[in-house]
This record gives structure tokens, sequence and C-alpha cells, in this order.
């Protein structure tokens, strides 16, 4: 198995002190990092992703989404090879970051 974050976190390390889980060092709103991530985990992929921060403030709502945007929950790209993308966008949330 294997994790991927853009820093390693004291859980995490607990998850690979028994090297049964791999740690890799990648920010994920990046698309290298996630690549990176993707390559690393081999040919079975079962991925969660939880990315805090890594959204664009978007004032303008809903309909100020581009297909860029959409695009970045990854549905039209891998929707069509069978793998179900699944998204919760609560909107601005007041937070440290």
């Amino acid at each position: 198995m294997i994790t991927g974050a853009k820093n390693q976190s004291p859980e995490i390390e607990e998850l690979t002190s028994d090297r049964q889980v791999i740690f890799a060092e990648a920010d994920l709103a990046d698309p290298r990092g996630l690549a990176q991530l993707v390559a690393m985990a081999g040919e079975r992929i079962d991925i969660l992703v939880n990315n805090v921060g890594s959204a664009r403030a978007r004032p303008g709502g809903f309909l100020s989404i581009t297909e860029d945007d959409r695009a970045a929950s990854l549905t039209q790209e891998v929707g069509p090879r069978g793998i179900r993308v699944s998204t919760v966008s609560p909107g601005p949330v007041a937070t440290d970051l």
C-alpha cells in the first residue's frame, strides 16, 4: 500500500512504521505530484485523496466554474475508464490555511 501527502505527519509515520505502507512525498494539488503517486501505486489503484486547501476560491458561484475546474475533480478524465470520482465541495470554509 502507498500513501501520499505534501508533508509526512505523525499519523503517516505511524502507518508506515511497519513498512507495509509506503509514504510518497507528493503535492497532490499539483498534477505532477498526483502522477508520481499513481506511478508508485502500480497496476491496481484504490485511492482516496483528501486534499485540504487546494481549491481555488470561486466568488462568482456555481456558474463561474470552468471546464478546467471540472476536470480538476478528474471525472472527465477517468470516468470513461470506469473509475468513479466523488467529491464534496462545501465552498469557502474558515481555516488556518
